[in-house]
């Protein structure tokens, strides 16, 4: 019974299925097939799974001699991101290529036995899929490449492009990379993710990753003339102050996204492959934060930048207790609770919890209308009246009461009021991080409003954090490592993931994403799609990964198990394949899914 992709080699899978003949079968309750019978039908199917993978190999290894040329059919010359309609036409086209007859036999003979293969794998293995449209409209949207920068896919694939100072850095890692072709370039990898993670790929005696990829590797390779380049691009660096560190093409695209969905009062968890970048974007989405939440104030206050946290922290009292804002807020939040009997004894509790949240500056300066004179009922009202605000606290309270047993709902009030806070910047919000969380960030740059989890973080304060960010209350932003990225629940309140940095294993990528992907996920209650980001930086080591990983996508549905190597000579290669179309993957998959 599996959930996951369909990522165990055959012979593994095998293995496992081979466990079972350890029951006990002189038992009354023993299968009624039989010690036997059992051994047979595993034999039989090991058969035909090692038929069905020996064909797809062969197609794989067909469909790496396609090239260019035999993209043209009928006089029309397709593009390789044309692949799905140059597929189509192919199929009825009288004169095709060697290399094309050679992929369509094969394509048909591996078609023949994966459906084989999968009428006798249907008894051992039941998959459960969501349906990939709801509400009319897909589960899920893809942004890659540039597309993170306006949020609407183009329909064409590009990457961001690189311009200004960091075009040399860039320039210097390709020649870099092109001394050490049988060596896999983690530094080519590192700049495309962060300058200061290129750096400390350089430091083989510091981790850089939490290990969630095919190969970690540190230090660098190559010869003399390769190490020559890295040392000039390291010179090259534009790291002069922290401000430089925004200025990176990708994280500056990451970032932006980030605050155009915090802007929206929507949540985004953000995967980072490498240690040190996941402490660079907590840093320059904090100061863009709270640059953005002084130039709101100050638009809304008639007031300079410098005054507006004082003033905010002010305008914040109207809910102390015995004000006219906070007498309305309690009736509002009170009329949501007594939906809920269950909550009767926490109500005070979720009430403060949500006057708090309320208060602080960030929430007042996105959604509150107000001007010096301060918040007013009229305020409160149309605040409450207008936007997902309400829907934010009625889906929380119904989710604690009728989907939480008693213990767990303790414990997410336990973790919402050690994490919240009434302002947003000083000692009293640094108090609420613990120390393995900060990993030596100063205090003033440290917003309750975004997290970081990586391997140094301790499992109490990621249970903790997991619990809030499946809550309307901070943090509203988590940047994460890999591990975030397996076996934890993200998907309350949160719809935006960002692919920062790629693994090389497609599988680590969907389980990412299904860390929002769940029952009960926001997708299901608000209709619209989670949305996946996969930035990748223009005719760089980062775009050549993406187009690998997401061809080996694919892949990955037709050959079970199949490893890759990711030494630069390797990738140049893969990255050159004609992609294989989308619909190709789908038909050969097996297809075991159950839907209830």
């Amino acid at each position: 019974l599996t959930a996951t992709p369909f990522q165990l080699g055959h012979h593994e899978l095998c293995s496992i299925l081979e466990r079972f003949e350890g029951v006990a079968w002189n038992m009354e309750s023993a299968p009624p097939v039989g010690r036997d019978a059992f051994r047979v039908k595993v034999s039989e199917l090991r058969q035909l799974l090692d038929a069905a993978q020996h064909s797809a190999l062969l197609l794989d290894e067909a469909w790496g001699h396609l090239r260019a040329e035999d993209l043209v059919v009928n006089g029309r010359t397709y593009s390789s991101a044309e692949v799905e309609g140059w597929w189509y036409a192919v199929q009825t086209s009288a004169a095709r290529t060697p290399a094309i007859e050679q992929v369509l036999s094969h394509n048909k003979t591996t078609a023949e036995r994966m459906r084989a293969a999968e009428k006798a794998l249907q008894p051992w293995v039941i998959r459960h899929l969501r349906e990939r449209i709801f509400n009319g409209k897909p589960r899920r949207e893809r942004l890659p490449g540039k597309a993170i920068l306006d949020n609407t896919p183009d329909g064409v694939e590009t990457g961001i492009e690189i311009a200004g100072g960091a075009l040399l850095p860039f320039l210097l890692a390709a020649r870099a990379t092109a001394c050490a072709p049988d060596s896999r370039p983690v530094f080519a990898e590192g700049i495309a993710s962060s300058y200061e993670t290129f750096l400390h790929t350089r430091k083989a005696n510091e981790d850089t990753t939490d290990d969630d990829d095919d190969e970690v590797a540190n230090g660098e390779s190559g010869d003399a003339i390769g190490k020559w380049y890295l040392d000039r691009l390291e010179e090259a660096l534009p790291l002069k102050d922290h401000g430089d560190s925004a200025e990176h093409p990708k994280i500056a695209a990451t970032a932006k996204c980030v605050m155009d969905a915090w802007g929206k009062g929507e949540k985004v968890v953000v995967f980072c492959h490498y240690i040190q970048t996941g402490r660079v974007l907590r840093q320059v989405i904090s100061g863009m934060m709270m640059d953005q939440i002084a130039q709101l104030g100050a638009a809304k206050l008639g007031c300079k930048s410098s005054e507006v946290m004082v003033e905010l922290d002010r305008l914040g009292r109207a809910f102390d207790e015995g004000r006219p804002a906070r007498r309305l807020c309690d009736a509002e939040l009170t009329g949501l609770l007594r939906e809920h009997p269950a909550l009767a004894t926490q109500t005070e509790a979720l009430l403060e919890v949500a006057r708090r949240y309320l208060r602080t500056p960030s929430f007042l300066a996105r959604f509150f209308e107000f001007d010096a004179a301060g918040i007013d009922e009229a305020a409160v009202a149309k605040a409450f009246a207008t936007g997902d605000m309400p829907d934010w606290f009625r889906d929380f309270f119904e989710f604690l009461a009728n989907r939480c047993v008693e213990d767990e709902r303790k414990r997410y009030l336990e973790a919402i009021g050690t994490i919240q806070t009434g302002t947003i910047t000083g000692q009293d919000v640094a108090s609420t991080f613990s120390e393995d969380e900060r990993q030596g960030a100063a205090p003033e740059r440290l917003l309750p409003n975004v997290r970081l989890v990586n391997g140094a973080v301790k499992s109490e304060t990621r249970q903790r954090l997991m619990l809030t960010f499946n809550s309307p209350f901070f943090p509203e932003v988590l940047i994460a490592s890999s591990v975030m990225a397996e076996g934890v629940d993200l998907h309350r309140f949160c719809r935006y993931v960002i692919h920062h940095d790629l693994c090389w294993n497609p599988s680590t990528l969907e389980q990412r994403t299904g860390r929002v992907d769940r029952i009960g996920a926001k997708v299901e209650r608000c209709g619209q799609p989670i949305r996946i980001y996969l930035p990748y930086l223009a005719e760089t080591q980062d775009e050549k990964q993406y187009r690998v990983v997401m061809d080996r996508e694919r892949w990955f549905s037709v050959v079970m198990g199949k490893k890759f190597k990711v030494d630069a000579r390797t990738t140049d290669k893969l990255a050159q394949r004609i992609p294989l179309p989308a619909s190709v993957a789908k038909e050969l998959a097996f297809r075991l899914e159950v839907k209830f």
